[in-house]
């Protein structure tokens, strides 16, 4: 589930529009989502942190699913997960 040149450092798992997730930080600073059903990412790479992402932990806020990551950069990040209207 990550790419060749990073490890995953932390994993939550979540419900996204009825449909379950795990959603990973790595060590090359990035998060991703990825379906559990067949192991695929979904949407876009989450890019931010200049450093790995060492936690990351899921909730709602407003009532959308956000996954909020931390990271050796001294930051905190809050990130969207619901549906994206096309």
């Amino acid at each position: 589930m990550s790419s060749p040149s990073s490890s995953i450092s932390t994993l939550a798992t979540v419900v996204v529009d009825d449909r379950p997730v795990v959603v990973t930080g790595g060590t090359d600073g990035t998060v991703r989502v990825w379906d559990l059903s067949d192991g695929r990412a979904i949407g876009a790479l989450l890019t931010g942190h200049r450093d790995s992402v060492r936690k990351v932990v899921t909730g709602t806020l407003g009532g959308r699913p956000v996954v909020v990551s931390a990271g050796d950069d001294r930051t905190v990040r809050v990130w969207d997960l619901a549906p994206q209207p096309h």
